[in-house]
């Protein structure tokens, strides 16, 4: 009776083609996650900024957020197809199981040897950066461990290794788990990361008065004594405030073309590099042309500012030409 033939059922069909598409997803997405670790522990100087750093850690969630969800569920899915494949010897031979496992180990063993072959090809070049290496071992490590599982079910008999598949499942937990964990403390709670896009408004709202106060000053040719006065009472827009606790940011005209802005910030931020802006807005206001900068601590930090009057010069007495 166990060589009789058994058809593919519908059920079968669709429980493979579920497992495969969970497999590779998580297979890409935990690439993705090693590989965004690898970009937060070796971060290259000219990406690798207020922005940059956010990107990393947006990248980490989403990833944390897919493998939380899909692993177990490709997890559950191969227990059900074991289960399944054990009490019906004869599905080990249905042709969407042999398709699943050889696709898979083609899929792997591609993914391998081109993943190798980048690796030597690197080293010969002479770049030894810690980072692409990690990088190429982070896929192989993938791949080999994807090929080697999908090798073990193909010579597996139905019935027999239960032991080892359980281990298998275990280390396979344990490895997505601490990949997640080591996410998680990048990334950050979800508290830390609210106050972090809290920061970046505070950011952004401190730009977007330096850009008002610098207008204003060529409108009128003086800096105004308080924000109210950047309010435009034909066009009343309101100023941005904090986006906690609404109140209004601190703002001073220390004397003709220097001002500061202040605000309380949640988080800390240094930047990295003193040689380029981080500011998204294409001006500088700084009397020696120098990078717009806006490292902070957590709490009250203030941002000293100078407007360059050969950089923006007053308006014409008419008012600023359309």
């Amino acid at each position: 009776m166990e060589n009789t033939p058994v058809k593919t059922s519908p059920k079968d069909f669709f429980l493979y083609a579920f497992a495969a598409g969970a497999l590779y997803f998580c297979a890409v997405t935990l690439v993705t996650l090693l590989w965004q670790l690898i970009n937060y522990c070796f971060p290259l100087p000219e990406s690798f900024d207020y922005y940059g750093s956010e990107g990393i850690s947006s990248a980490l969630r989403w990833s944390i957020a897919l493998l939380v969800i899909i692993f177990p569920a490709y997890v559950a899915s191969m227990w059900w197809i074991g289960k399944d494949v054990d009490r019906e010897p004869a599905k080990q031979h249905i042709w969407v199981r042999r398709w699943f496992i050889y696709a898979t180990l083609f899929f792997a063993a591609v993914t391998l040897l081109g993943d190798l072959v980048f690796l030597v090809y690197t080293l010969l070049g002479g770049d030894v950066a810690s980072r692409f290496i990690l990088k190429a071992l982070a896929v192989a490590a993938v791949a080999g461990g994807v090929f080697a599982y999908h090798w073990f079910l193909l010579r597996r008999e139905p019935g027999t290794a239960m032991r080892a598949r359980k281990v298998i499942t275990v280390i396979a937990s344990v490895a997505v788990g601490a990949a997640v964990i080591a996410g998680f403390v990048v990334a950050g709670s979800p508290s830390s990361a609210r106050a972090a896009r809290n920061d970046m408004t505070r950011i952004s709202n401190l730009q977007e008065i330096q850009w008002q106060t610098t207008n204003f000053w060529q409108q009128k040719g003086r800096l105004p004594a308080s924000l109210g006065e950047l309010v435009d009472p034909a066009n009343p827009v309101p100023l941005p405030s904090d986006p906690v606790t609404g109140e209004q940011y601190g703002f001073e005209a220390v004397d003709t073309y220097s001002f500061r802005i202040c605000a309380n910030f949640e988080t800390e931020y240094t930047e990295p590099s003193l040689e380029r802006s981080t500011s998204p807005y294409p001006f500088d206001v700084t009397s020696k042309g120098g990078p717009v900068t806006w490292g902070h601590g957590v709490g009250e930090t203030c941002f000293d500012r100078t407007i360059d009057p050969e950089r923006y010069p007053q308006y014409p007495s008419e008012g600023p030409r359309m």
